[in-house]
């Protein structure tokens, strides 16, 4: 938590000096939707970087007005992108963290695609200590839940055991044996990209 305060200051005190204000809105825990900047700060040189919005935004409204967010504090949030709108959900997770180890945390990740399953997208930043050097990597990950499951699940082999992870036990997990037509041919050989896609095919004919 230390950690994630830490940012948020750095990132709300870049806001006075060249930070981007991306065209956005938030979604409040009572469902009101408020028309606002989501600010990107100064290191992101161009384009979005969604990594630094996953552990809290900073928000100005349109009178300039400065608001910070963590994952628990609101329902959401969205960012115009032309056209489209990237959109963030509060998630619960297990994650790991170096000086802590496993545990559920919150972060607000990017929702792809929104059905009875909710997918949603990722960037792990991951430390990497060796002799005389500390190097972060960032790792693309992805992540579901349904809405009778509180915390989300990784459907990623990053963190654990490669020999444990099961996809087909992970989606009986998640939704039991009866809706597992689209999960059968997945294995534990499986390509993230073919899981993804037997996720897409899901919720379109189930929704």
């Amino acid at each position: 938590m230390r950690t994630i305060i830490w940012i948020l200051i750095i990132l709300s005190f870049s806001t006075g000096l060249s930070a981007k204000k991306l065209t956005g809105y938030v979604l409040t825990n009572q469902n009101d939707t408020i028309k606002c900047y989501i600010i990107q700060d100064i290191f992101v040189l161009s384009g979005i970087d969604i990594s630094r919005f996953q552990n809290g935004i900073v928000t100005k409204d349109y009178n300039n007005k400065k608001m910070t967010y963590l994952p628990k504090d609101i329902k959401g949030f969205g960012i115009i992108a032309n056209t489209d709108t990237i959109k963030f959900e509060p998630v619960l997770i297990n994650s790991f963290e170096m000086f802590s180890g496993f545990k559920d945390r919150w972060f607000f990740m990017n929702l792809i695609d929104d059905g009875p399953i909710k997918l949603y997208y990722f960037i792990d930043i991951m430390t990497e200590v060796g002799s005389g050097y500390t190097a972060n990597r960032r790792v693309q990950r992805y992540a579901i839940k349904t809405v009778s499951n509180e915390v989300a699940k990784w459907i990623d082999k990053t963190e654990g055991s490669d020999k444990s992870f099961n996809y087909r036990n992970l989606f009986i997990e998640l939704l039991g044996n009866d809706n597992l037509e689209n999960f059968k041919k997945l294995n534990n050989d499986s390509s993230i990209g073919e899981v993804l896609d037997e996720i897409y095919n899901y919720n379109i004919t189930h929704n």
